[in-house]
């Protein structure tokens, strides 16, 4: 189950990204398209894929540590919330 939710995240956050990147991550980690092949197949140096495809993963780790730390503040609040409003507490 987990995986699968780490795979739907990835993909919430591959559609985000700028259609060029999208295009270059999908080819690259969705159908597993080595470098040269997505080259030849967008008609770009090999270069640009690279740089472009670097782009994107740090991309890609910006929004997941931000969707990381909107998680652990929402968490934080939740449980400060349960602990202070829990009737058997009192």
């Amino acid at each position: 189950m987990i995986k699968k939710q780490k795979a739907i995240l990835m993909r919430d956050v591959v559609e985000e990204l700028k259609p060029r990147y999208k295009r270059l991550v999908e080819l690259r980690y969705f159908q597993e398209r080595s470098y040269e092949e997505i080259a030849d197949e967008l008609k770009l140096p090999l270069g640009t894929v690279k740089a472009q495809l670097f782009r994107a993963r740090e991309f890609c780790i910006r929004s997941l540590k931000i969707r990381r730390s909107r998680f652990s503040e929402f968490n934080s609040t939740l449980v400060s919330y349960r602990f202070t409003n829990d009737s058997t507490l009192n």
